[in-house]
Order: C-alpha cells, then structure tokens, then sequence
C-alpha cells in the first residue's frame, strides 16, 4: 500500500475508514485512505399508491439481520394498525407456517437483486433491525427505491449514523428499544 502506484484506498464507511486507520499507522498510506460508498444503479419507475403501506425487509441471514425483531413488531403493530408486509429471505419453515393464515404478510424465500429490487419499489417503508453489519448495501437500494429506512443504531451497526437522516431519509432505533 505504501508502494507509489497504489493511489487510493477505498472504504465503504466512514466507520470502515477508522477501522482502517486505526490498524495502519504509516502516514503515507493514512493518507491515502477515501471513503466511497456503494452505488446502485438507479432506474426509471413511478411508485404505486398503495390503499395501505408496505413495509419490506429484505436480508440473507434471518437471526443476525433482526427478523425475528421484524416478526414480533408486526404481531404488535398488527393488531392496532392496517398494513402489509413483505419478508425476503431466508426465512425458517416453522416461522412461515405460523403466520400461513395472516392475510397481510408474505414471505419470499431469497430472491435476485433484480426480483428484490422491483419489491422494494412496490413498497412504502424499508426495515431492517441489523444485530450485525459494516453497511447494508440494502439501505443504498432503498433509497434508490425512494423508500423511508428504519434501522438499528448500534456499536454492531456503526454505518446507520452516516447513512439515515434521522426524520428526512428514515429512523434510527437504538438496539435497546429494538428488543422491546
């Protein structure tokens, strides 16, 4: 890295570059360290007026990206509010069939980004309560999707700060209040 043909280094985060900086100690290559966020490619499309909202969440590893927080949040919210929910991703068996009978819930087993992407922009509001994530590349596509983000605020999620615009571009929700 010290090497003159290595122009940049590239961090995802502003917290993947302290993570950096915090292991590399030579200012010459400090230096050289530029945070550049993921990009999505962002295509025409004109969002639907859903008659209620539809929150989605959208992730590969069910326990580690809070879907078992989502689930629990719409029992509750379900009772009091009308609204529908899309689930992508790895989700048990045991935990579909259980809600086989709840009109305003739907699972999809993980589907391409493609397939994801066309949910997201059906869709009023993005959640995803990470136990565990550097940056959620799905945030990137929901704002590319022009959608609200709901995530955790956590030492184990540090990007959330950077990323969410607490009341403009989504809400931040600390892991504390997530458990309850």
């Amino acid at each position: 890295f010290s090497s003159h043909h290595c122009k940049k280094l590239i961090a995802m985060s502003e917290y993947a570059k302290q993570s950096m900086q915090e292991k590399i100690k030579e200012k010459q290559i400090l230096e050289k360290i530029e945070v550049i966020y993921p990009s999505i490619p962002v295509k025409e499309f004109s969002k639907p007026n859903n008659s209620i909202p539809t929150l989605i969440y959208a992730a590969r590893s069910f326990e580690r990206k809070g879907g078992k927080d989502v689930l629990k949040v719409f029992d509750a919210l379900n009772k009091k509010l009308d609204f529908n929910l899309k689930f992508i991703g790895d989700i048990p068996q045991n935990i579909k069939s259980n809600y086989s009978n709840n009109k305003n819930i739907e699972f999809f087993d993980t589907l391409p980004r493609s397939e994801v992407q066309t949910h997201l922009i059906n869709s009023d509001v993005f959640i995803l309560p990470t136990l565990a994530d550097t940056i959620p590349v799905t945030i990137f596509e929901a704002f590319a999707s022009e959608l609200a983000v709901v995530t955790t605020s956590s030492k184990h999620n540090p990007s959330a700060k950077e990323l969410i615009e607490e009341g403009k571009t989504g809400m931040l929700v600390s892991q504390k209040e997530n458990a309850q």
